[in-house]
């Protein structure tokens, strides 16, 4: 892992006018497809799927895969991926959390030359008590998404910011959430969250942990799980809540990019479990396109 810190000014970002919100767009290339932690049972969030609900027999799990997909998770065009990391001063990852993400990512993605994260530019803090919307993210990502990458790089880009969403209410908050090559994680909500979940003696261990989660979680949609332009191997995909699979065992359930991660991260702690991570469905997804000939 390589820590490089670039200090930029930024601009307050404008507010646009917005129907819709995370989860709620197109996933083609090129489109906000955000996802993750919006919504409950009455209003999941999500939006369609983007694939077939399995591989067929006579169909390639390459056909009309998204570039973003194909992109990072096999090695045809990109050997190497860069995490590009940008942060508000306070509120970058945790020591050590860079470093899970790359060793995890290393055995799941086909990157020969390596997966990389390292930290670029340092964002001004949010002046504003509001809670940040989506156009005001995507504003801030493309500002700053601009890590300059050799020939054999691509790029996911996250941003770990202050402040919360605005679609956080008194039944659920959102810890992160993703759109087209943008992740966004907020560090203020999964610390408040972490640490109303976590014994005394064991804080440090469970945010450390729910920041990897939700990272882990974040990234899976970027590569397009479940069902979120990746296909789907066997149908584990939850229909009513969209991109997220249907089994708690696998990091990408519902809830864990909401409020319950930090419980099941504290409640694993205290069993001694190991940590949560892709499921045999979700690693059965990516295995199917990244060893496809």
């Amino acid at each position: 892992m390589v820590i490089r810190s670039k200090p930029v000014s930024l601009a307050a970002c404008g507010v646009l006018a917005l129907t819709g919100g995370c989860g709620l767009f197109d996933t083609s290339e090129g489109t906000p497809d955000a996802r993750s932690g919006v919504g409950d049972a009455t209003d999941p969030g999500n939006g369609e799927s983007t694939g077939d609900a399995a591989i067929g027999p006579d169909a390639s799990p390459l056909d009309e895969l998204p570039d973003r997909v194909k992109d990072y998770i096999r090695a045809d065009d990109y050997t190497r991926l860069i995490l590009e990391v940008d942060y508000v001063e306070g509120m970058e990852p945790r020591d050590g959390v860079e470093d899970d993400i790359e060793d995890l990512f290393a055995d799941v993605l086909d990157k020969p030359d390596g997966i990389e994260a390292i930290r670029d530019d340092v964002l001004a803090p949010r002046d504003s008590d509001d809670g940040w919307s989506i156009e005001e993210l995507r504003d801030l990502a493309d500002d700053n998404f601009d890590y300059e990458p050799d020939d054999d790089e691509t790029v996911l880009h996250t941003l770990w910011v202050d402040g919360s969403s605005e679609r956080d209410d008194d039944s659920s908050v959102i810890l992160g959430l993703q759109f087209d090559r943008h992740i966004v994680l907020f560090k203020e909500t999964i610390e408040s969250v972490c640490q109303g979940a976590a014994l005394p003696t064991q804080e440090e261990r469970t945010c450390r942990r729910t920041e990897r989660g939700i990272w882990i979680h974040e990234i899976g949609h970027a590569i397009g799980l479940v069902d979120n332009g990746l296909p789907m191997v066997e149908d584990h995909r939850d229909e009513e809540r969209g991109a997220h699979s249907k089994h708690d065992d696998c990091i990408m359930y519902w809830a864990y990019s909401q409020g319950g991660l930090g419980s099941r991260v504290r409640d694993a702690i205290a069993g001694d479990e190991p940590e949560l991570g892709f499921d045999e469905y979700c690693l059965n997804d990516i295995a199917a396109v990244r060893d496809a000939p």
